[in-house]
């Protein structure tokens, strides 16, 4: 399974409690964070400004946040789905909106399967190294890796946040990586959490 940026952090959660069971052999996750704890003058105004401001006093005078129209992103987000998100960037504790369960102790329980982490070194706000690396020690993972794309690692670019995927490049770059930890992976024995005992609610983002 292999996901891009906050696409990891729902895919975690979710196997901290799933509605259905799934199997998963291994993850690989591009610059992948739960909390953004670096401080700059570019996240200040990325995150502090635009996206919690700006982004707030739009979806209280619309409704919702039409992010594409903004050109603050590539999809819209409803008033929940942005009030949720920010909570979890923000918090240290990866607690839910509703119960308080705590997501970060109940994967660390868990044995998940080997997950690959990238990022760039360009990622420098919202894949941040030093961010990826601590959702890595936040679901305790034995088995996970950390790769940073970059030159000086051997890559043939310092990649950021979005080209680290789209680049054409990256085919013959990193791609090959992820393939061959997939291939690898396939051996292992699958992840097959059990489903979670939890309400169903209308408000999941």
């Amino acid at each position: 399974m292999g996901a891009h940026s906050w696409g990891g952090v729902l895919m975690l959660a979710y196997l901290a409690r799933p509605e259905v069971p799934v199997e998963v052999n291994g993850m690989a996750f591009f610059g992948t964070k739960r909390r953004i704890s670096v401080q700059s003058f570019k996240k200040f105004f990325m995150i502090d400004v635009m996206w919690n401001w700006v982004a707030k006093a739009t979806v209280a005078a619309r409704g919702a946040l039409y992010a594409k129209q903004l050109k603050m992103g590539s999809d819209s987000e409803t008033k929940l789905t942005h009030s949720q998100t920010h909570e979890w960037v923000e918090q240290r504790r990866w607690l839910d909106w509703n119960d308080n369960f705590d997501y970060a102790a109940a994967l660390k329980r868990m044995q998940l399967p080997p997950t690959l982490y990238l990022t760039g070194s360009k990622d420098d706000v919202l894949g941040h190294p030093k961010d990826v690396q601590k959702l890595m020690k936040e679901t305790g993972s034995g088995s996970s890796e950390f790769r940073l794309l970059s030159k000086a690692s051997g890559y043939k670019h310092d990649y950021g946040h979005i080209d680290a995927l789209t680049h054409p490049d990256a085919v013959q770059d990193h791609f090959p990586e992820v393939a061959a930890w997939f291939k690898k992976c396939e051996t292992l024995q699958l992840f097959r959490p059990q489903k979670g005992q939890v309400k169903r609610r209308n408000n999941l983002i």
